[in-house]
Protein backbone atom coordinates (compact mmCIF):
# COMPACT_ATOMS: atom_id res chain seq x y z
CA UNK A 1 0.00 0.00 0.00
CA UNK A 2 1.54 3.67 -1.28
CA UNK A 3 1.05 6.53 1.62
CA UNK A 4 1.69 10.02 0.43
CA UNK A 5 2.24 12.75 2.61
CA UNK A 6 0.47 16.40 2.31
CA UNK A 7 3.73 18.00 0.84
CA UNK A 8 3.00 18.20 -2.34
CA UNK A 9 -0.41 17.88 -3.76
CA UNK A 10 0.75 17.67 -7.24
CA UNK A 11 2.70 14.24 -6.57
CA UNK A 12 2.59 11.32 -9.27
CA UNK A 13 -0.73 9.70 -9.22
CA UNK A 14 -0.68 5.53 -8.41
CA UNK A 15 -2.53 4.40 -11.24
CA UNK A 16 -5.09 1.66 -10.83
CA UNK A 17 -6.00 -0.14 -13.57
CA UNK A 18 -9.26 -1.16 -13.21
CA UNK A 19 -10.68 -2.63 -16.53
CA UNK A 20 -14.34 -3.51 -16.93
CA UNK A 21 -14.79 -7.32 -17.10
CA UNK A 22 -17.91 -8.92 -16.96
CA UNK A 23 -16.08 -12.70 -15.45
CA UNK A 24 -13.68 -10.89 -13.14
CA UNK A 25 -15.49 -12.43 -9.42
CA UNK A 26 -14.09 -9.89 -7.06
CA UNK A 27 -16.94 -9.92 -4.97
CA UNK A 28 -16.69 -8.20 -1.37
CA UNK A 29 -17.44 -11.19 0.96
CA UNK A 30 -20.25 -9.86 3.07
CA UNK A 31 -19.13 -11.81 5.98
CA UNK A 32 -15.54 -10.49 5.92
CA UNK A 33 -14.66 -7.60 8.55
CA UNK A 34 -14.18 -4.31 7.52
CA UNK A 35 -10.67 -3.88 6.02
CA UNK A 36 -8.99 -0.64 7.81
CA UNK A 37 -6.93 1.50 5.64
CA UNK A 38 -4.12 3.36 6.83
CA UNK A 39 -5.15 7.26 7.66
CA UNK A 40 -3.41 9.47 4.89
CA UNK A 41 -3.85 10.97 1.25
CA UNK A 42 -4.15 8.79 -1.72
CA UNK A 43 -3.76 9.81 -5.72
CA UNK A 44 -6.17 7.21 -7.29
CA UNK A 45 -5.61 6.92 -11.26
CA UNK A 46 -8.41 4.74 -12.92
CA UNK A 47 -8.47 3.18 -16.11
CA UNK A 48 -11.62 2.18 -18.03
CA UNK A 49 -10.13 -0.36 -20.48
CA UNK A 50 -13.23 -2.18 -21.34
CA UNK A 51 -13.17 -6.18 -22.55
CA UNK A 52 -15.05 -7.61 -25.45
CA UNK A 53 -17.54 -8.55 -22.74
CA UNK A 54 -18.62 -5.23 -22.06
CA UNK A 55 -20.21 -3.81 -24.88
CA UNK A 56 -22.37 0.41 -26.63
CA UNK A 57 -23.73 -0.68 -30.24
CA UNK A 58 -22.28 -2.37 -33.45
CA UNK A 59 -23.15 -1.63 -36.63
CA UNK A 60 -24.33 -5.42 -36.24
CA UNK A 61 -26.45 -4.67 -33.52
CA UNK A 62 -24.30 -6.01 -30.77
CA UNK A 63 -22.88 -4.32 -28.01
CA UNK A 64 -19.35 -2.45 -28.35
CA UNK A 65 -16.76 -2.23 -25.99
CA UNK A 66 -16.86 1.89 -25.40
CA UNK A 67 -17.76 3.45 -22.16
CA UNK A 68 -19.83 6.00 -23.50
CA UNK A 69 -21.08 8.57 -20.98
CA UNK A 70 -18.80 11.71 -19.95
CA UNK A 71 -19.38 10.94 -16.08
CA UNK A 72 -19.06 8.07 -13.54
CA UNK A 73 -20.62 8.65 -10.03
CA UNK A 74 -19.72 7.08 -6.78
CA UNK A 75 -23.15 6.44 -4.98
CA UNK A 76 -23.10 5.82 -1.13
CA UNK A 77 -25.10 2.86 -0.61
CA UNK A 78 -28.09 3.48 1.91
CA UNK A 79 -27.85 7.20 1.26
CA UNK A 80 -28.80 9.96 -1.27
CA UNK A 81 -25.13 11.10 -1.32
CA UNK A 82 -23.05 10.61 -4.69
CA UNK A 83 -20.23 11.90 -6.09
CA UNK A 84 -19.67 13.19 -10.00
CA UNK A 85 -16.42 12.37 -11.69
CA UNK A 86 -15.56 13.13 -15.11
CA UNK A 87 -14.35 10.52 -17.79
CA UNK A 88 -12.29 11.72 -20.44
CA UNK A 89 -9.19 9.90 -22.59
CA UNK A 90 -6.38 9.41 -20.64
CA UNK A 91 -4.02 6.45 -21.51
CA UNK A 92 -3.35 4.26 -24.88
CA UNK A 93 -5.14 1.04 -25.06
CA UNK A 94 -3.77 -2.07 -26.70
CA UNK A 95 -4.95 -1.37 -30.40
CA UNK A 96 -2.90 2.28 -30.57
CA UNK A 97 -5.99 4.35 -29.49
CA UNK A 98 -7.08 6.26 -26.19
CA UNK A 99 -9.23 4.42 -23.51
CA UNK A 100 -11.22 6.64 -20.99
CA UNK A 101 -10.69 6.70 -17.23
CA UNK A 102 -11.21 9.21 -14.32
CA UNK A 103 -8.85 10.05 -11.55
CA UNK A 104 -9.77 11.48 -7.23
CA UNK A 105 -7.66 12.13 -4.77
CA UNK A 106 -8.95 10.30 -1.25
CA UNK A 107 -8.36 11.59 2.13
CA UNK A 108 -8.42 8.79 4.87
CA UNK A 109 -8.93 9.95 8.34
CA UNK A 110 -7.63 8.79 11.50
CA UNK A 111 -11.11 7.60 12.62
CA UNK A 112 -11.33 5.82 8.96
CA UNK A 113 -13.57 8.33 7.38
CA UNK A 114 -12.67 9.00 3.71
CA UNK A 115 -13.04 12.01 1.56
CA UNK A 116 -13.07 11.66 -2.41
CA UNK A 117 -12.39 14.56 -4.71
CA UNK A 118 -12.43 14.09 -8.09
CA UNK A 119 -9.54 15.57 -10.13
CA UNK A 120 -10.18 16.77 -13.94
CA UNK A 121 -8.11 16.34 -17.20
CA UNK A 122 -5.82 19.41 -16.28
CA UNK A 123 -4.99 17.69 -13.03
CA UNK A 124 -6.85 20.20 -10.98
CA UNK A 125 -8.99 19.53 -8.28
CA UNK A 126 -12.66 19.91 -8.34
CA UNK A 127 -14.66 21.71 -5.92
CA UNK A 128 -16.66 18.76 -5.15
CA UNK A 129 -16.88 15.82 -2.61
CA UNK A 130 -18.09 13.03 -1.48
CA UNK A 131 -17.21 11.85 2.54
CA UNK A 132 -18.01 8.01 3.17
CA UNK A 133 -17.58 6.81 6.75
CA UNK A 134 -15.49 4.13 7.85
CA UNK A 135 -17.79 1.44 7.33
CA UNK A 136 -19.74 2.34 4.27
CA UNK A 137 -20.17 1.29 0.95
CA UNK A 138 -20.69 2.35 -2.24
CA UNK A 139 -21.06 2.13 -6.03
CA UNK A 140 -20.15 3.46 -9.72
CA UNK A 141 -23.10 4.13 -11.99
CA UNK A 142 -23.27 5.87 -15.12
CA UNK A 143 -26.52 6.79 -13.54
CA UNK A 144 -26.85 9.95 -11.35
CA UNK A 145 -29.24 8.73 -8.94
CA UNK A 146 -29.84 4.85 -7.65
CA UNK A 147 -33.56 5.08 -8.95
CA UNK A 148 -33.98 4.92 -12.96
CA UNK A 149 -37.56 5.30 -13.61
CA UNK A 150 -40.08 6.32 -16.84
CA UNK A 151 -41.10 9.77 -16.94
CA UNK A 152 -44.97 9.98 -16.53
CA UNK A 153 -45.38 11.46 -20.31
CA UNK A 154 -43.82 8.10 -21.40
CA UNK A 155 -46.58 5.66 -19.87
CA UNK A 156 -49.93 5.96 -22.04
CA UNK A 157 -52.97 3.39 -19.96
CA UNK A 158 -54.73 1.49 -22.13
CA UNK A 159 -57.61 -1.67 -22.12
CA UNK A 160 -59.20 -3.81 -24.40
CA UNK A 161 -62.19 -2.94 -26.06
CA UNK A 162 -63.90 -6.06 -24.83
CA UNK A 163 -62.47 -6.58 -21.75
CA UNK A 164 -61.59 -2.98 -19.71
CA UNK A 165 -60.30 -5.02 -16.67
CA UNK A 166 -57.12 -6.25 -18.68
CA UNK A 167 -55.09 -2.86 -18.74
CA UNK A 168 -52.21 -2.71 -21.11
CA UNK A 169 -49.60 0.18 -20.67
CA UNK A 170 -47.73 1.51 -23.73
CA UNK A 171 -43.99 2.90 -22.98
CA UNK A 172 -43.00 5.58 -25.50
CA UNK A 173 -39.30 6.00 -25.20
CA UNK A 174 -36.72 8.71 -24.63
CA UNK A 175 -33.30 9.13 -25.31
CA UNK A 176 -32.85 10.49 -21.89
CA UNK A 177 -34.12 7.78 -20.24
CA UNK A 178 -33.87 4.84 -22.57
CA UNK A 179 -30.08 4.49 -21.97
CA UNK A 180 -27.31 2.28 -21.51
CA UNK A 181 -26.78 2.42 -18.02
CA UNK A 182 -22.95 0.99 -16.20
CA UNK A 183 -23.14 -0.29 -12.73
CA UNK A 184 -19.89 -1.63 -10.78
CA UNK A 185 -21.02 -5.84 -10.55
CA UNK A 186 -20.08 -5.78 -6.68
CA UNK A 187 -20.57 -2.93 -3.90
CA UNK A 188 -16.74 -1.60 -2.66
CA UNK A 189 -15.33 -0.96 0.48
CA UNK A 190 -13.08 1.95 1.23
CA UNK A 191 -10.15 -0.38 0.66
CA UNK A 192 -11.14 -1.56 -2.62
CA UNK A 193 -11.22 2.43 -3.77
CA UNK A 194 -7.63 2.90 -2.71
CA UNK A 195 -6.39 -0.27 -3.59
CA UNK A 196 -5.07 -2.21 -7.62
CA UNK A 197 -7.92 -3.96 -8.92
CA UNK A 198 -10.32 -4.99 -11.08
CA UNK A 199 -13.23 -2.74 -11.03
CA UNK A 200 -16.10 -5.44 -12.46
CA UNK A 201 -18.87 -3.20 -14.34
CA UNK A 202 -21.84 -4.61 -16.16
CA UNK A 203 -24.90 -3.40 -17.44
CA UNK A 204 -28.19 -2.44 -15.42
CA UNK A 205 -30.41 -2.45 -18.50
CA UNK A 206 -30.95 -5.22 -21.31
CA UNK A 207 -30.54 -4.16 -24.96
CA UNK A 208 -32.65 -4.82 -27.76
CA UNK A 209 -33.68 -5.27 -31.38
CA UNK A 210 -36.97 -6.03 -32.87
CA UNK A 211 -37.45 -7.54 -36.37
CA UNK A 212 -40.26 -8.77 -39.15
CA UNK A 213 -38.91 -9.65 -42.21
CA UNK A 214 -39.85 -11.40 -45.52
CA UNK A 215 -38.20 -13.50 -47.88
CA UNK A 216 -38.15 -15.28 -51.36
CA UNK A 217 -38.10 -18.62 -50.31
CA UNK A 218 -37.45 -19.52 -53.98
CA UNK A 219 -34.45 -17.00 -54.48
CA UNK A 220 -32.03 -19.76 -52.43
CA UNK A 221 -27.74 -19.27 -53.34
CA UNK A 222 -25.55 -21.39 -51.78
CA UNK A 223 -22.06 -20.08 -51.60
CA UNK A 224 -19.84 -23.17 -50.33
CA UNK A 225 -21.01 -23.63 -46.71
CA UNK A 226 -23.19 -20.62 -46.81
CA UNK A 227 -26.82 -19.70 -47.95
CA UNK A 228 -28.19 -16.59 -48.77
CA UNK A 229 -31.52 -15.61 -49.73
CA UNK A 230 -32.26 -12.12 -52.28
CA UNK A 231 -35.48 -10.29 -52.44
CA UNK A 232 -35.83 -7.39 -54.89
CA UNK A 233 -38.39 -4.95 -54.70
CA UNK A 234 -39.69 -6.56 -58.38
CA UNK A 235 -40.35 -9.88 -56.82
CA UNK A 236 -42.09 -8.35 -53.74
CA UNK A 237 -44.17 -6.41 -56.24
CA UNK A 238 -44.90 -9.62 -58.11
CA UNK A 239 -45.62 -11.76 -55.04
CA UNK A 240 -47.69 -9.39 -53.25
CA UNK A 241 -49.65 -7.33 -56.09
CA UNK A 242 -48.05 -4.07 -55.00
CA UNK A 243 -45.07 -1.87 -54.18
CA UNK A 244 -43.38 -2.56 -50.66
CA UNK A 245 -43.62 1.40 -50.13
CA UNK A 246 -47.48 0.75 -49.67
CA UNK A 247 -46.84 -2.10 -46.74
CA UNK A 248 -46.76 -1.27 -43.09
CA UNK A 249 -45.44 -3.02 -40.17
CA UNK A 250 -45.27 -1.99 -36.03
CA UNK A 251 -43.92 -4.61 -33.62
CA UNK A 252 -45.30 -4.65 -30.26
CA UNK A 253 -42.71 -5.96 -27.75
CA UNK A 254 -43.27 -6.26 -23.73
CA UNK A 255 -44.86 -7.86 -20.87
CA UNK A 256 -44.06 -7.95 -16.99
CA UNK A 257 -40.70 -8.53 -18.42
CA UNK A 258 -40.11 -4.16 -18.58
CA UNK A 259 -40.16 -2.17 -15.16
CA UNK A 260 -41.41 1.55 -14.87
CA UNK A 261 -38.68 1.45 -12.60
CA UNK A 262 -35.59 0.15 -11.21
CA UNK A 263 -33.49 0.32 -8.40
CA UNK A 264 -30.08 0.57 -9.51
CA UNK A 265 -28.38 0.24 -6.08
CA UNK A 266 -30.72 -2.99 -5.08
CA UNK A 267 -30.89 -3.96 -8.62
CA UNK A 268 -34.63 -4.79 -8.30
CA UNK A 269 -37.73 -3.95 -10.62
CA UNK A 270 -40.47 -2.43 -9.84
CA UNK A 271 -44.07 -2.67 -11.80
CA UNK A 272 -46.59 -0.03 -10.84
CA UNK A 273 -47.72 -0.56 -14.40
CA UNK A 274 -48.11 -4.40 -15.24
CA UNK A 275 -47.69 -5.31 -19.12
CA UNK A 276 -46.27 -2.67 -20.71
CA UNK A 277 -45.27 -2.86 -24.01
CA UNK A 278 -42.63 -0.45 -26.25
CA UNK A 279 -43.42 -0.79 -30.20
CA UNK A 280 -40.98 -0.16 -33.16
CA UNK A 281 -40.12 3.48 -33.48
CA UNK A 282 -39.12 6.13 -36.15
CA UNK A 283 -35.49 6.04 -35.81
CA UNK A 284 -35.27 10.08 -36.63
CA UNK A 285 -37.89 10.91 -33.62
CA UNK A 286 -35.66 9.31 -31.38
CA UNK A 287 -32.74 10.06 -32.51
CA UNK A 288 -34.00 13.98 -32.59
CA UNK A 289 -34.98 13.58 -28.53
CA UNK A 290 -38.73 13.05 -29.71
CA UNK A 291 -41.25 10.23 -27.85
CA UNK A 292 -41.88 7.69 -30.23
CA UNK A 293 -45.70 8.08 -31.05
CA UNK A 294 -46.22 3.97 -32.17
CA UNK A 295 -46.96 4.88 -35.65
CA UNK A 296 -46.53 2.02 -38.25
CA UNK A 297 -43.57 2.44 -40.55
CA UNK A 298 -43.01 1.81 -44.21
CA UNK A 299 -41.26 -1.28 -44.96
CA UNK A 300 -37.64 -1.50 -45.53
CA UNK A 301 -35.09 -3.46 -47.56
CA UNK A 302 -33.10 -5.03 -44.83
CA UNK A 303 -30.55 -8.01 -44.61
CA UNK A 304 -30.56 -10.54 -41.69
CA UNK A 305 -28.02 -13.13 -41.21
CA UNK A 306 -27.81 -15.87 -38.61
CA UNK A 307 -25.82 -19.12 -38.33
CA UNK A 308 -24.16 -19.24 -42.57
CA UNK A 309 -27.73 -18.22 -43.83
CA UNK A 310 -28.19 -14.51 -45.06
CA UNK A 311 -31.63 -13.05 -45.95
CA UNK A 312 -31.83 -10.04 -47.94
CA UNK A 313 -35.69 -9.26 -47.26
CA UNK A 314 -38.27 -6.69 -46.19
CA UNK A 315 -40.03 -5.32 -43.55
CA UNK A 316 -38.50 -4.13 -40.41
CA UNK A 317 -35.25 -4.45 -38.59
CA UNK A 318 -33.88 -2.15 -36.00
CA UNK A 319 -31.69 0.67 -36.86
CA UNK A 320 -27.92 1.03 -35.23
CA UNK A 321 -29.16 3.72 -32.73
CA UNK A 322 -32.61 2.67 -32.72
CA UNK A 323 -32.50 -0.42 -29.87
CA UNK A 324 -34.53 0.31 -27.36
CA UNK A 325 -32.47 -0.39 -23.55
CA UNK A 326 -34.65 -0.46 -20.08
CA UNK A 327 -33.86 -2.27 -17.18
CA UNK A 328 -35.67 -5.76 -17.15
CA UNK A 329 -37.34 -7.29 -14.18
CA UNK A 330 -34.96 -10.64 -15.02
CA UNK A 331 -38.58 -13.15 -14.08
CA UNK A 332 -40.40 -12.44 -16.64
CA UNK A 333 -40.58 -13.52 -20.49
CA UNK A 334 -40.94 -10.95 -23.43
CA UNK A 335 -43.44 -10.85 -25.77
CA UNK A 336 -43.20 -9.91 -29.45
CA UNK A 337 -46.71 -9.48 -32.24
CA UNK A 338 -46.02 -8.58 -35.28
CA UNK A 339 -48.76 -5.95 -37.07
CA UNK A 340 -48.33 -5.66 -41.04
CA UNK A 341 -51.19 -3.10 -43.02
CA UNK A 342 -51.12 -2.48 -46.50
CA UNK A 343 -52.18 1.06 -47.42
CA UNK A 344 -54.84 1.95 -50.05
CA UNK A 345 -56.63 4.94 -50.95
CA UNK A 346 -59.93 3.41 -50.23
CA UNK A 347 -58.76 2.36 -46.38
CA UNK A 348 -57.19 5.73 -46.03
CA UNK A 349 -59.21 8.26 -47.88
CA UNK A 350 -57.48 11.43 -45.90
CA UNK A 351 -54.00 9.93 -47.16
CA UNK A 352 -51.87 10.26 -50.35
CA UNK A 353 -49.52 7.91 -51.56
CA UNK A 354 -46.35 7.44 -50.07
CA UNK A 355 -48.35 9.92 -46.97
CA UNK A 356 -51.00 7.84 -45.02
CA UNK A 357 -52.77 10.23 -42.91
CA UNK A 358 -51.45 9.85 -39.01
CA UNK A 359 -54.69 8.41 -37.98
CA UNK A 360 -54.42 5.28 -40.29
CA UNK A 361 -50.67 5.29 -38.81
CA UNK A 362 -51.44 4.98 -35.73
CA UNK A 363 -54.98 2.76 -35.87
CA UNK A 364 -54.20 -0.88 -35.77
CA UNK A 365 -57.67 -1.39 -37.20
CA UNK A 366 -57.41 -3.95 -40.16
CA UNK A 367 -53.75 -5.83 -39.13
CA UNK A 368 -52.95 -8.69 -39.65
CA UNK A 369 -51.21 -9.69 -36.33
CA UNK A 370 -48.95 -12.58 -35.83
CA UNK A 371 -47.31 -13.55 -32.11
CA UNK A 372 -43.43 -14.23 -31.89
CA UNK A 373 -43.44 -18.30 -30.44
CA UNK A 374 -40.52 -19.78 -29.56
CA UNK A 375 -40.05 -23.42 -27.81
CA UNK A 376 -37.58 -22.03 -25.20
CA UNK A 377 -38.91 -19.38 -22.90
CA UNK A 378 -37.07 -16.06 -23.12
CA UNK A 379 -36.93 -13.93 -19.59
CA UNK A 380 -34.60 -10.98 -20.79
CA UNK A 381 -31.65 -10.43 -18.40
CA UNK A 382 -29.60 -7.47 -17.88
CA UNK A 383 -26.46 -6.70 -19.43
CA UNK A 384 -27.40 -8.90 -22.37
CA UNK A 385 -28.53 -7.87 -26.14
CA UNK A 386 -31.41 -9.50 -27.68
CA UNK A 387 -33.01 -9.79 -30.98
CA UNK A 388 -36.21 -11.37 -31.31
CA UNK A 389 -38.94 -11.28 -34.27
CA UNK A 390 -39.72 -13.37 -36.90
CA UNK A 391 -38.71 -14.37 -40.92
CA UNK A 392 -41.41 -15.17 -42.83
CA UNK A 393 -42.10 -16.42 -46.16
CA UNK A 394 -43.36 -13.58 -48.13
CA UNK A 395 -45.90 -16.31 -50.42
CA UNK A 396 -46.94 -17.80 -47.54
CA UNK A 397 -47.62 -14.46 -46.35
CA UNK A 398 -49.52 -13.30 -49.35
CA UNK A 399 -51.43 -16.51 -48.56
CA UNK A 400 -52.24 -15.53 -45.17
CA UNK A 401 -53.46 -12.31 -46.36
CA UNK A 402 -55.40 -13.35 -49.07
CA UNK A 403 -57.24 -16.09 -47.11
CA UNK A 404 -58.12 -13.61 -44.41
CA UNK A 405 -59.81 -11.34 -46.61
CA UNK A 406 -56.83 -9.10 -48.29
CA UNK A 407 -58.09 -5.17 -48.15
CA UNK A 408 -61.84 -5.93 -47.31
CA UNK A 409 -61.13 -6.48 -43.22
CA UNK A 410 -63.87 -6.62 -41.22
CA UNK A 411 -64.01 -3.82 -38.41
CA UNK A 412 -66.17 -6.91 -36.46
CA UNK A 413 -63.88 -8.91 -35.74
CA UNK A 414 -62.95 -10.63 -32.12
CA UNK A 415 -59.48 -10.51 -32.46
CA UNK A 416 -57.93 -7.75 -30.59
CA UNK A 417 -54.21 -5.75 -30.79
CA UNK A 418 -52.77 -4.53 -27.35
CA UNK A 419 -54.08 -1.04 -28.34
CA UNK A 420 -58.09 -2.78 -28.25
CA UNK A 421 -58.63 -2.69 -32.17
CA UNK A 422 -59.93 -5.34 -34.13
CA UNK A 423 -57.42 -7.04 -36.51
CA UNK A 424 -57.03 -10.54 -38.01
CA UNK A 425 -54.58 -13.04 -37.01
CA UNK A 426 -52.69 -15.47 -38.76
CA UNK A 427 -49.65 -17.80 -38.23
CA UNK A 428 -47.13 -18.99 -40.69
CA UNK A 429 -45.69 -22.82 -39.65
CA UNK A 430 -42.61 -22.56 -41.39
CA UNK A 431 -41.85 -18.62 -39.80
CA UNK A 432 -38.10 -18.73 -38.50
CA UNK A 433 -38.34 -17.81 -35.50
CA UNK A 434 -35.19 -15.13 -34.05
CA UNK A 435 -34.28 -15.51 -30.48
CA UNK A 436 -30.39 -14.01 -30.60
CA UNK A 437 -28.88 -13.42 -27.31
CA UNK A 438 -25.37 -11.84 -27.21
Amino acid sequence: MEYFSKLNNKLAFMAVCLGLCLNTTSCTDKEDAIKIVEPGIYYIETNLTPSLETRGVLDNHDFDSNYDPDYIYLHAIDSDNYLELPVYDNCPNSEGGTCKGFRYRMVVEEDGKATITPIDSNGEYLETSITLDANQTCYFSSWSSDNWALEKGQISNEQWASDPDNKYYFYYRDKNVNQEIYRSESNLEISDLQKNGDLTIVRACAGFNVLGLFYDSNSKSDFGNSTTYNMSEETFEKIMGSSPDDWYIKIYIGGSCYPDQYNIETNTATNSYPNGYYSSGDGDKFEGGQLDNQQYLPFSQNQYGTGSVTYQSYGYYTKTGNQLFTPVAGQSEVNVYILVKHWTQENDPDGEPGSPSSDWLKSDIGALQTTMVSDAKNFPQNNNFYSLGLIMDLTQFKAAWDANGGDNYSSSSTTRSLSGAPVREFKLENAKVICDVY
